[in-house]
C-alpha cells in the first residue's frame, strides 16, 4: 500500500524477510553450537560458552518469530522508519537494491551507523526513487556482510 502526496510517500511493508526454518536447521544450529559450547568447556572458557548458549538461544527465538508490519515515510526532511527520523542531512547517499526483497540502503554520515536499511516492499520502486533524487545523490552501494549473515540466520 502506497500513498503519495506532493512532499511525501508513505507505505507499509514487513520490517525483514521471512524463511521458514525446517527442524533439520534447528538441529544443525544447536548440534553446532552445543559443540563449540563443550570445546569452550574443555579449556575452562566458561564465560565465552555461557555467551555462545545465549546467542543460540537468541538465534533460535529470532528465526522464529514473524516480522511486523512498520510503516515508512519519505517526506522533504528525511525517512521515518520504526517511528524515527533520518534527516537527510545526515545522509551521504543512497541505493535502491531490487531483488527478493527491495530494499534501500541509505549511506549515512555517522560512524557508528553506516548503513541504514529500509524495506520497500510492495512499493513503487520508481516512485521513491525520484523523490529520493529530490534530496541525496544515488550511488551504488553493496549491503554490508553483517546485514547478508542476518538474512541468512
Amino acid at each position: 500500500m502506497e500513498t503519495e502526496t506532493e512532499d511525501a510517500i508513505q507505505w507499509q511493508t514487513q520490517e525483514h524477510e521471512h524463511y521458514e526454518k525446517t527442524p533439520d536447521w534447528f538441529w544443525g544450529l544447536w548440534v553446532f553450537g552445543i559443540a563449540i559450547i563443550v570445546l569452550l568447556a574443555m579449556t575452562n572458557k566458561i564465560s565465552t560458552a555461557i555467551l555462545v548458549f545465549v546467542i543460540m538461544v537468541t538465534l533460535t527465538i529470532q528465526s522464529t518469530k514473524k516480522p511486523r508490519t512498520i510503516k515508512c515515510i519519505v517526506d522533504s526532511k528525511g525517512i521515518v522508519i520504526y517511528g524515527k527520523k533520518y534527516l537527510f542531512k545526515n545522509i551521504e547517499s543512497f541505493c535502491i537494491l531490487e531483488d527478493e526483497f527491495p530494499r534501500i540502503l541509505l549511506k549515512s554520515k555517522k560512524k557508528y551507523m553506516p548503513f541504514i536499511t529500509i524495506p520497500v516492499g510492495d512499493a513503487d520502486t520508481e516512485e521513491i526513487e525520484k523523490f529520493l533524487l529530490n534530496h541525496l545523490k544515488k550511488e551504488e552501494h553493496s549491503e554490508p556482510i553483517s546485514y547478508k549473515l542476518m538474512r541468512y540466520f
